[in-house]
């Protein structure tokens, strides 16, 4: 949804699949965040960008972060400014209920639990209270075409990941947007990014959830339209 509105708008976007997501194949090189900016760093590279405005959201926010870790050249000389919708730097190994969370998420029987009730209300839990049923319906077909592997992978290396001491040298301007109600990656992990990102800015979306671009397209493009304007 955000990227139909964009393109409509005018800027040139160019999207494409993290590994083990949609069309793209798990890959040989395993599951970890530098990987991840690499990955990045290729398509970045691929399409011969110097002046791009480079978003990511949940895990695509955690990728841009890898970026500007790992090769901040490539930020410097590619990017013009960064966002990072409904995410975090680190502390997603935290909670207490993360050992139940991997089992979920790496269950060969998630698909029929997320059909289920209970499935139902484990993915309210992930959005705001006000996205529409089909919104909720994409949320899962997304989660349940991911490999098994690839969320197994992808959730490890998300619990043990650190990025703040490398995203505290990001020298191009930075925008946090984060949804009030988002229980993922919920608000303080976006204060913790404003306040280590020199420069950073937060956009707090009221009673928003998660799935930012699913829940609040409109919001989401008209925040990377003004930041493309005057960055």
């Amino acid at each position: 949804p955000v990227a139909h509105r964009l393109v409509r708008r005018g800027p040139q976007v160019v999207l494409y699949d993290q590994r083990g997501h949609g069309s793209s194949t798990v890959g040989s090189d395993g599951f970890t965040i530098p990987r991840l900016g690499a990955d990045l760093k290729a398509v970045l590279e691929a399409v011969d960008v110097r002046d791009a405005v480079v978003a990511g959201h949940s895990m695509g926010g955690m990728t841009v972060q890898s970026l500007a870790t790992h090769h901040p050249d490539v930020v410097a000389e590619r990017a013009r400014a960064l966002v990072l919708v409904a995410t975090a730097a680190s502390g997603l190994g935290r909670g207490r209920g993360d050992a139940g969370a991997r089992r979920m998420v790496t269950s060969v029987g998630v698909e029929r639990l997320l059909r289920s009730g209970f499935g139902h209300a484990l993915l309210r839990g992930a959005v705001g209270v006000a996205v529409h049923r089909n919104h909720l319906v994409l949320t899962r077909d997304l989660f349940v075409a991911c490999a098994s592997e690839a969320r197994d992978g992808w959730l490890t290396a998300m619990q043990a990941m650190d990025l703040r001491e490398g995203i505290a040298a990001i020298g191009v301007p930075t925008t946090v947007i984060v949804g009030s109600a988002d229980r993922v990656t919920p608000p303080d992990r976006a204060a913790e990014l404003v306040a280590t990102i020199p420069g950073a800015r937060l956009v707090t979306l009221d009673g928003a959830g998660h799935m930012l671009p699913l829940e609040t397209p409109d919001e989401v493009a008209e925040a990377l339209t003004v930041i493309d304007a005057v960055a």
